[in-house]
């Protein structure tokens, strides 16, 4: 449980930067990402068969999600949303596929807040894009000006409730274990991080990367 709450472990600096245990567990995964796209997407040829069955499986997968969620015409997101969803994949379940030698950097909010902050620029941007400067600041005082108030702090909200949602499951999913682990150190690990790092984190990877898909759609209609 102590090395749970215990302040992350610093490898080093790069110069006003502490590069921390989360930082190292996310170049793993970007790296593995990298080198799985490069190693997966080599030798396509136009009658697709073994590996390239299944990464156009789950290429159709991710498409017809973004659709289903975002309308067909917007499956241009579906590269953003596929690449969030791996990203968060991983990073959610890093305890179950590195024998919980690597934290989860999504326990960190510092990470989940980069990432809502990223999809708050999105849903502005495309709003912005789609309805014209006017019309965004004109969504700020709708449907009544004194409204104003509510809605910049609603859309102020989004990103902090998008980071803390992630951060506060993936984390207390960490106390949990380690509260049961503690109690009951004569039990195997390997179930308490199956629950609590790979189904939790199937989980949150689902509902930042749908709530992401709603409020981009919503934005723009």
């Amino acid at each position: 449980m102590d090395d749970i709450l215990r302040a992350q472990t610093v490898f080093f600096r790069l110069g006003p930067f502490e590069v921390n245990e989360t930082i190292v567990a996310l170049w793993v995964v970007s790296a593995i990402m990298i080198v799985a796209g490069i190693l997966l997407t080599r030798n396509f040829s136009w009658l697709p068969r073994g590996k390239q069955n299944a990464v156009e499986m789950l290429v159709e997968t991710i498409d017809s999600f973004v659709g289903f969620v975002m309308g067909n015409e917007r499956r241009f997101f579906t590269p953003f949303i596929g690449t969030l969803m791996i990203l968060l994949f991983l990073c959610n379940t890093v305890g179950v596929w590195s024998f919980g030698l690597l934290r989860p950097p999504t326990a960190d909010i510092n990470m989940t807040l980069g990432l809502g902050l990223i999809s708050f620029f999105l849903i502005n941007g495309y709003n912005i894009k789609s309805h014209g400067l006017v019309g965004y600041l004109k969504g700020f005082v709708s449907p009544f000006f004194l409204l104003l108030p509510i809605n910049v702090f609603g859309e102020l909200a989004k990103p902090v409730s998008l980071g803390v949602r992630l951060f506060g499951n993936i984390f207390s999913g960490l106390v949990i274990g380690g509260l049961i682990y503690s109690a009951f150190p004569f039990l195997i690990p390997v179930p308490i991080h199956v629950y609590f790092d790979l189904f939790s984190g199937v989980l949150q990877t689902a509902v930042f990367s749908i709530l992401t898909m709603v409020f981009i759609a919503m934005a723009m209609d």
